[in-house]
């Protein structure tokens, strides 16, 4: 089997077919079945994890100003509203505090907007400012809120909490500027969407090796809304695929378990519903290596060390090593990887480096994509693996203190 073409055919079905797949969509439900059924396929004992996400489709989200229609996102899970209002801005968090919000339209921008946005309130990690926007906001009670993207062109939505009671949206940097230039005309927003219970799940995977002590191999198979996700991270969820199946006709060296997680991009639920279930087995984990955006055709695959005992770090650059194109970067946190690394077990994350801007946007297409800089990926993760037999979760881990 050629692993990288095995990993791109995956990864296009995923970006492709099943398209945009943010956490709680019918298309999300689509994928975690793709992800059921060809683990099952190749062998694997399968099982599945029900998170607790609501269900949440859009249909339709509307925006004017003047008689203009302006290109806006209603944010995942945000309530359904028609609202016209006029618009008042904050740009920071003592503009917010000082604003009078009561039945207006809020329009977020510069700091209250920075990075990808407000983090879910059941995320494993959830930064202090995130809790104080939605805290002002859900107190001074605006009709609606609208935030302006700090990118052109992009619809990435910046609200992400299941829990936030306000009609929002976003809109792209452009026409951010224009109704900020018009502040005193009035804004519809009509936010038209479904929401109910959903079968959102983790998909888990489990192959007995040559001992008990098991390997975690681990990614996100969620998008943004709007976002076929190829990159970030059908590339992901299509190595862990590819590598199954090529897993699936020897024993492994060690124990192994995929675990394709649910909701990376709101905050982690998938990575807090595992731990809660399966938290007491990490005492039997050698390691987690995280696939999250690997492959980029447009640059080189990366790999860091988190959590990790000197000797693993040695051996984890190592095997780098025997890959020219692999790039050995400093520790990242902003994946899955991190809340097993908060529980004490190592971590090895993969990515890659190159075009950025593709991320969270509809530009984020398979054919940005290398059939063989995946095939690299899955290769150092076999070598890793491999690597590992002999080794005990003691010798991996970081000295305690």
């Amino acid at each position: 089997m050629d692993l990288g073409e095995a990993a791109l055919r995956h990864a296009a079905y995923l970006s492709e077919v099943v398209g945009p797949r943010p956490v709680g969509s019918a298309a999300n439900a689509r994928a975690a079945e793709y992800l059921r059924t060809t683990l099952a396929g190749a062998g694997w004992r399968v099982e599945t994890q029900l998170l607790e996400v609501p269900g949440w489709e859009p249909v339709e989200t509307r925006l004017e100003s003047n008689g203009r229609a302006w290109p806006a996102e209603a944010s995942l899970f945000s309530p359904e509203c028609d609202v016209t209002a006029p618009a008042v801005a904050a740009c920071t968090l003592a503009e917010l505090q000082a604003a009078d919000l009561a039945g207006r339209i809020a329009l977020l921008h510069g700091e209250l907007c920075a990075g990808t946005g407000l983090s879910a309130r059941r995320a494993i990690y959830f930064p202090e400012r995130d809790g104080q926007i939605m805290d002002l906001l859900e107190a001074k009670r605006p009709a609606a809120v609208l935030a302006i993207h700090s990118k052109t062109r992009s619809l990435e939505t910046l609200f992400h909490d299941w829990l936030f009671p306000l009609p929002s949206a976003t809109v792209p940097a452009e026409a951010g500027r224009a109704l900020l230039a018009d502040l005193g005309a009035p804004l519809r927003l009509r936010i038209a969407s479904r929401r109910g219970p959903a079968a959102s799940v983790n998909v888990l995977a489990h192959r007995a090796g040559a001992r008990p002590e098991r390997v975690l191999l681990l990614a996100h198979f969620d998008s943004v809304n709007a976002c076929p996700g190829a990159v970030d991270n059908a590339s992901g969820a299509g190595c862990l695929l590819a590598l199954a199946e090529t897993l699936a006709a020897d024993r492994p060296p060690v124990s192994l378990e995929v675990l394709a997680v649910n909701g990376e991009e709101v905050g982690g639920p998938g990575d807090l519903t595992y731990l809660e279930r399966r938290g007491e087995t990490l005492a039997g984990v050698l390691a987690v290596i995280n696939l999250d955006g690997v492959g980029g055709r447009v640059g080189c695959n990366t790999a860091t060390t988190l959590g990790a005992a000197p000797e693993f770090q040695a051996l984890v650059a190592e095997t780098a090593s025997r890959y020219p194109g692999l790039a050995q970067v400093e520790p990242w946190y902003a994946s899955d990887h991190t809340a097993f690394v908060m529980r004490g077990v190592p971590a090895v994350a993969l990515s890659s480096s190159g075009v950025s801007d593709i991320l969270h946007t509809p530009a984020d297409t398979a054919d940005w994509l290398s059939g063989q800089k995946l095939g690299e990926a899955c290769a150092f993760t076999l070598d890793l693996v491999a690597a590992l037999a002999g080794r005990t979760p003691a010798w991996t881990r970081a000295p305690a203190g």
